[in-house]
């Protein structure tokens, strides 16, 4: 498609131009790209991306909001 997100340099770009995101954001989408096509649980996505803190469900929720306006 048009976006591309480079592990390596932790980068998402869209037609080669690079689309600001903040590190929590990349480390959501990442586990989200990682596992397409599996449905993963609140828990499962907590555990990954805030791995070893305490966090709300709530942050989970402003992530995926979060990543729905960046991606358009």
């Amino acid at each position: 498609g048009e976006f591309t997100l480079d592990s390596r340099r932790r980068i998402l770009s869209k037609n080669d131009g690079e689309i600001p995101i903040s590190a929590k954001n990349y480390d959501l989408l990442f586990e989200l790209v990682k596992n397409e096509g599996r449905i993963l649980t609140h828990d499962e996505i907590l555990d990954s991306v805030w791995e070893g803190t305490f966090v709300e469900q709530s942050n989970l929720k402003k992530g995926i909001s979060a990543l729905r306006q960046i991606l358009g």
